[in-house]
């Protein structure tokens, strides 16, 4: 049987490597994503501590100095919330279009890894029938010539 090759084993490997830089790509948006969203967190709870030290403050003596500090840290707070909300907005916007990227490349590989199967298994029935018509031709040769070594 003749050993299949597949012609357009190059673009196929073009296309392997295409998606892997794409989920690489997405996986890195992923990542960046998810340390924004970190870092939100880490502010959120910065503030509710913050006002939590302000509450307790209140409750006791608390000098217009302090009040004001305070305060000016909170609205510092609450201005790199808004900015990290900005910031997360965009990473999600890069990660969803990462994530079609990746998904088209994914689907181009498959579509080229379904040709290649289709191709494979053409190839394979097409030398199976060459076999077939072989070992006909064989048995058919031989029992001829056995018809004709008995009539002889």
């Amino acid at each position: 049987m003749k050993a299949f090759t597949f012609r357009l084993q190059t673009l196929l490997k073009v296309r392997q490597s295409s998606r892997d830089k794409a989920l690489r790509s997405y996986g890195l948006a992923v990542r960046q994503t998810d340390k924004l969203n970190e870092e939100l967190t880490c502010k959120k709870k910065e503030i509710e501590d913050l006002q939590a030290s302000i509450r307790q403050k209140r409750s006791s003596s608390f000098f217009a100095q302090e009040q004001e500090h305070l305060e000016s840290t909170l609205s510092s707070l609450k201005d790199d919330i808004v900015a990290l909300h900005g910031q997360l907005q965009n990473a999600l916007k890069i990660q969803n279009s990462k994530r079609d990227l990746f998904l088209k490349a994914d689907s181009q590989l498959k579509s080229f890894e379904m040709l290649r199967e289709k191709q494979k298994q053409s190839h394979e029935f097409s030398e199976l029938k060459k076999e077939e018509i072989q070992v006909n031709d064989i048995i058919s040769s031989r029992f001829k010539y056995r018809l004709n070594s008995t009539a002889l």
